[in-house]
């Protein structure tokens, strides 16, 4: 990150499923930690994003719902940025369309986190979208404090 640029930073300990989800995502080669998302026209259809990423194939556990990575709201979202599906181990996803731990820059993560946790990450990102002025088009990072 550069001078000028913006990032969300989610707290490790208030958010570990999230984290380990959003850092394992990173760490396999998706955007958001050394290249930034980019949002998309507020709008836009992101369902078209989370959809792909997370189908209603994908069985949920009792109280947990489904993450994506990146974020719904991004251009490099699952339907919009392209790419293959992925998972880790830990997610709770049987589904050879999400192969564990696979790599590269292009593509998307799926993984069961507890719902009450992927409801708090999303109402984090929409705050920060507003607080720090995140329009259409513009780019921000995602990091884990």
């Amino acid at each position: 990150m550069t001078k000028g640029q913006v990032a969300i930073g989610y707290d490790r300990a208030s958010h570990p499923n999230f984290a380990k989800h959003v850092t394992d995502a990173q760490k396999s080669g998706l955007p958001g930690k050394s290249t930034a998302l980019k949002r998309l026209k507020p709008g836009q259809s992101s369902a078209k994003n989370r959809s792909k990423a997370c189908p209603s194939r994908l069985k949920r556990p009792s109280g947990y719902s489904c993450d994506e990575y990146p974020f719904a709201s991004t251009q490099q979202g699952a339907y919009y940025g392209g790419g293959t599906g992925r998972t880790f181990s830990q997610c709770k996803i049987s589904d050879k369309a999400y192969p564990v731990g696979a790599k590269g820059g292009k593509g998307y993560s799926a993984c069961m986190i507890p719902q009450k946790e992927n409801s708090a990450a999303g109402s984090e990102l929409s705050k920060f979208f507003k607080e720090s002025r995140v329009l259409t088009g513009d780019s921000f990072f995602v990091q884990i404090l």
